[in-house]
């Protein structure tokens, strides 16, 4: 399994990247941060319409770390799962809090 967090194209896409190179079957995980999303969606329209498809068919699952990501990257239509990560008091933050 590979877990990249935070949103790093060339290591998605790039021949000879991190997911390009690993082994048939490996589960490729990105968990996105805010501002990869915000760049991604904020790109030049004919690099992201490239990228979008390519990130589809490389990506097993993508996570995100907010509701708003996950209403951008739902947008790109890349099916994200917002799972937010524990703060430091120890408690989940969830969509309502």
């Amino acid at each position: 399994m590979i877990f990249m967090i935070g949103f790093h194209p060339m290591e998605v896409v790039a021949p000879g990247s991190l997911f390009a190179t690993a082994p048939e079957g490996t589960q490729k995980i990105v968990y996105w941060m805010g501002s990869d999303a915000e760049t991604l969606y904020t790109g030049p329209y004919h690099d992201i319409k490239k990228l979008i498809p390519q990130i589809r068919s490389s990506v097993t699952k993508s996570f995100c770390d907010s509701k708003r990501t996950e209403d951008i990257l739902t947008d790109l239509e890349l099916n994200p799962e917002a799972l937010v990560f524990p703060r430091e008091e120890g408690g989940i933050r969830t969509h309502g809090a």
